[in-house]
């Protein structure tokens, strides 16, 4: 059973309110926002790449955006505001300290640091479900925004050439650095070692939703462990070894409580979305492997809010201190 069939079954209490973490979050986050909106101001001070300018007017507009989201909420839930910065900076530096290459750089270390920082960012919104989609749909933006400045940048020779890896197949038509080699493997292990843990966790489980979850959820890590070996062997990539297939049960289940395994399920799930992330900011020369991992990114996060919405029905997750009155 999939986690959307058990929450449609059962009716949710939505948060009118936020807590102490989610607090911050809109207060950190909409900080970063003012602080960004000033640099881009700076940065299109400077360029003069037609397409780059393109892509920090985009920016700019999306910035915009944002922050009117974010100060709506802050509103909403009567959360004082960062100030804000300057609304125009004055062009005092060298054009040969600002070129295009290094604006294009600079703009793009901001977008992937701000992609972990708000994937980070939805790991501390408990209470709130409608924050955290507010946060979520944020990051994807950020990443698709990312991904046009990597690809620009990489277009016009402004990335640098990490270690090729150098063993692909003779019929293989795409090539890989050794970074974006190395991530594929990290993923596959990843999901080799989830598979066997979720399988014997599956095996004591007492609660019989979460017992039907787990098993769609082995469904879909089995799905995704296909993709993936797909992508090792047409790179000429050496497979990890597999987990058994037969998973033996525990045999004392008293010492493992339902709600015990639901959390360490949940952080797992949430360091695989870390790890997606970092291999998104690897892969600098395989556009289409670097979109592979924002399609990963998407489906784990959208994973991870079915599964916190579920463990706050079963009461399995710790209240958060609540923010104001």
């Amino acid at each position: 059973m999939k986690i959307t069939a058990f929450l449609q079954k059962k009716p949710e209490v939505k948060a009118t309110n936020v807590d102490i973490r989610e607090a911050f979050t809109l207060w950190d986050i909409l900080n970063s926002k003012y602080t960004t909106k000033e640099r881009l101001l700076m940065f299109n001070s400077f360029a003069e790449d037609p397409e780059l300018r393109l892509l920090l007017g985009k920016r700019e507009k999306e910035i915009d955006q944002n922050i009117t989201i974010l100060q709506k909420q802050m509103k909403m839930y009567n959360i004082i505001s960062p100030g804000k910065k300057r609304a125009a900076v004055p062009s005092r530096l060298s054009k040969e300290l600002m070129n295009d290459e290094n604006i294009a750089m600079l703009m793009l270390l901001y977008e992937q640091e701000h992609a972990e920082n708000l994937l980070i960012a939805t790991y501390s919104i408990i209470t709130n479900d409608n924050l955290r989609k507010v946060i979520t749909d944020m990051l994807m933006r950020t990443l698709h925004s990312a991904d046009q400045v990597m690809t620009h940048a990489a277009i016009r020779g402004w990335v640098g050439i990490p270690p090729a890896y150098q063993h692909l197949p003779a019929d293989t038509t795409e090539k890989i650095h050794c970074g974006e080699a190395g991530c594929l493997w990290d993923m596959l292990t990843y999901r080799y070692d989830t598979l066997h843990f979720t399988e014997i966790m599956s095996s004591i489980i007492n609660d019989n939703d979460l017992k039907l979850i787990f098993a769609s959820g082995i469904q879909i890590l089995k799905k995704q462990i296909k993709h993936l070996e797909k992508e090792l062997v047409y790179f000429g990539i050496s497979l990890p070894n597999r987990p058994a297939d037969i998973t033996i049960a525990l045999n004392n289940r008293d010492l493992w409580e339902d709600s015990h395994i639901y959390r360490i399920t949940l952080m797992g799930m949430q360091g695989a979305a870390a790890l997606h992330v970092r291999s998104f900011k690897r892969m600098s020369s395989n556009h289409r492997l670097r979109k592979f991992m924002i399609t990963l990114l998407r489906e784990e996060v959208e994973k991870i809010n079915d599964f916190i919405r579920y463990g706050k029905i079963k009461g399995w997750l710790q209240p958060v201190p609540r923010y104001g009155p």
